[in-house]
């Protein structure tokens, strides 16, 4: 290793720990105008039908809630209210009290109220999981993982964090599909993050005025509007060159629909809105649980590689030759997923995952 490949490294840590410093700030909020911030008669119904759910500021829940966004931009914005459902039940109350709100301000035809559902809250498009002045539902204390009985499949609450589930499923010698990041949350990525061809951002705003008449499935909608297509967006893993996309591992969802009913979706039952889930975001109803594929895993490894970006060719060519010879990595028990990324002027970085030990780096460094 080269004097300039050890600089390179200083520099790249150097850079991630600060970066890590500001995002782990968190800045001092203006009491004021929390306090300001005006309150519409629905998030008072909201308070009384959801007393120990349903917080405004400067609550310390609603500190928290604000305080807790990955992006600073996010956590610059403010709400008028922040639910924090415990259940699918409390879900659905909420969902109903929104949908009454809705339809009295279109019959008055003032401005409908914004409202934003919140899963991991890890975009950094300011708005896309907060709203000024709106209401946030914030999922994340719809956390439970819960492994079937056989093992074949997790049930994963959609305020979950990547973290969180394989911390879990690590300890039982299993995992699923789920993030490369253990920030991100779960709702926001198995509903179309990760890997976009139209849309943008790990969780996204819902504006309900938009939405209702869409959150009220029908199937023949669902069948004209996607009929047998992929979706647009549905998730990278690791896992990803084994199994596919995130979204194609959920075998069933748990959904709150615009007027309140909670119900099941899943290939046998509601296919249709199954099929929608898998890239549709939230347009379709607020998730509230997922339930994912899970299979047997251990001993992942992974490594980075720093190089001058001249080295592109080579080394996409090295990892190409090298799974292409040993065809056997591509089966779940050894696979190899690879991330390069290049900004044309500085550096060249390459991410790989895989169950061969060093095998695969140290192979790949010998092919460059």
């Amino acid at each position: 290793m080269n004097i300039t490949a050890i600089a390179v490294g200083v520099i790249v840590v150097t850079l991630s720990l600060i970066i890590h410093q500001i995002r782990s700030r968190k800045p001092e909020l203006n009491q004021a105008r929390f306090k300001s911030v005006e309150h519409d008669t629905v998030s008072v119904t909201l308070a009384h039908a959801l007393p120990e759910s349903v917080f405004f500021g400067p609550h310390p829940v609603f500190v928290e809630s604000i305080q807790s966004y990955w992006a600073i931009q996010e956590r610059d914005i403010v709400p008028q209210c922040v639910i924090r459902p415990r259940t699918a039940n409390e879900v659905a109350i909420a969902v109903g009290i929104l949908k009454v709100d809705y339809d009295e301000r279109m019959r008055n035809e003032s401005v409908p109220l914004h409202v934003v559902v919140r899963s991991g809250g890890h975009s950094p498009v300011p708005g896309a999981a907060n709203t000024d002045g709106g209401i946030v539902i914030d999922l994340r204390l719809l956390n439970e993982v819960v492994t079937s009985k056989d093992r074949s499949s997790v049930v994963i609450g959609s305020g979950a964090r990547w973290l969180d589930v394989s911390k879990s499923l690590d300890e039982q010698g299993l995992a699923v599909a789920g993030g490369r990041n253990s920030a991100v949350g779960l709702g926001g990525l198995a509903l179309g993050g990760g890997f976009m061809l139209s849309m943008t951002g790990s969780s996204r705003s819902c504006l309900l005025h938009l939405q209702w008449e869409r959150l009220c499935i029908h199937d023949l909608y669902l069948t004209a509007l996607l009929s047998e297509t992929n979706p647009l967006s549905g998730g990278l893993s690791f896992f990803s060159p084994c199994v596919g996309f995130v979204c194609n591992n959920i075998v069933a969802y748990e959904i709150v629909l615009a007027n309140g009913t909670i119900t099941t979706a899943s290939e046998t039952v509601n296919s249709g809105l199954w099929r929608a889930l898998k890239g549709g975001s939230n347009n379709f109803g607020i998730v509230t649980n997922f339930v994912a594929r899970s299979f047997p895993s251990a001993n992942i490894w992974s490594d980075f590689l720093y190089m001058s970006p001249s080295k592109a060719s080579q080394v996409i060519d090295a990892f190409y030759h090298f799974t292409k010879a040993k065809p056997s990595l591509r089966d779940e028990q050894k696979f190899v997923t690879t991330t390069v990324k290049n900004d044309r002027d500085t550096l060249l970085e390459i991410h790989a995952t895989f169950k061969r030990g060093a095998e695969a780096i140290r192979l790949v460094k010998d092919m460059i």
